[in-house]
């Protein structure tokens, strides 16, 4: 339900884009009231995401810790922003440093993390390694302290007035300078998790420890029928399933 509300409103949010812009007060209004309409379909989609933790049989391997952090940062973007439906804080707000930290929240960090869950989760697959090492999780740890650490300061001095796109910052507040440094601080931290990462998956790929058939103690077919990696034809000889069998069933 959660998805079918936010693709039937998503034509109707749009302009909350260009509050700004030469547009009539009635469509302002308009779409700032669908605007935050769409927070209740977009909270019962993340409602729904975090309760499929609840009484789980939750591996803490890498991907789980990405895909726990990818939520916790689509959290921290939807509610940046909730002040951005409102036409009058819109107005303020609108062109600062405060839009593109909210912006990063929810595209950037939440659509990076996810994705790299989802590679954590299918390498042994992929490559009949493991790459959950101990780099592996120091690499993330990295990652979500940089990320958290780049783009917090600029939600804070957006909300103050700091503009986008400045390269001269001598007429603005010195204390200012001092945030973008911290969020340069941050940058360079994501950078080294990043490459941390991508060497860890290099090094994994030829010479990490081998993958057993069903790390994830799954019970989908792709992880209890085939070879890790798979075979050319995939499955080895149809697959048969034993009666109540069930992909949901995780942790025997």
């Amino acid at each position: 339900m959660g998805v079918l509300g936010v693709g039937i409103m998503s034509s109707e949010v749009w302009i909350h884009h260009i509050f700004t812009s030469g547009i009539p007060d009635w469509i302002r209004v308009f779409m700032m009231i669908t605007t935050l309409m769409i927070s209740v379909p977009v909270g019962i989609m993340v409602i729904s995401l975090w309760g499929t933790l609840y009484k789980g049989v939750i591996t803490y391997s890498v991907a789980m810790y990405y895909a726990a952090a990818c939520l916790f940062l689509l959290l921290i973007g939807g509610l940046t922003g909730i002040p951005l439906a409102m036409v009058s804080l819109n107005v303020h707000l609108h062109g600062t440093a405060y839009v593109h930290a909210h912006f990063h929240f929810v595209m950037a960090l939440f659509a990076t993390f996810a994705l790299l869950s989802g590679l954590y989760y299918w390498f042994p697959k992929v490559t009949g390694r493991m790459a959950d090492t101990l780099a592996a999780k120091v690499g993330f740890w990295i990652n979500i302290l940089g990320v958290n650490l780049t783009f917090w300061p600029l939600l804070i001095i957006g909300e103050q007035g700091m503009p986008r796109r400045y390269w001269d910052y001598s007429n603005l507040p010195g204390w200012f300078a001092q945030y973008h440094h911290i969020s340069t601080v941050g940058a360079f931290l994501s950078a080294v998790g990043m490459a941390m990462i991508l060497v860890n998956f290099i090094y994994c790929a030829y010479r990490g420890q081998k993958a057993p058939g069903n790390p994830w103690d799954s019970r989908s077919l792709e992880w209890t029928h085939t070879s890790s990696p798979p075979s050319p034809k995939n499955f080895a000889e149809i697959p048969t399933l034993k009666d109540g069998w069930s992909p949901y069933e995780y942790g025997g």
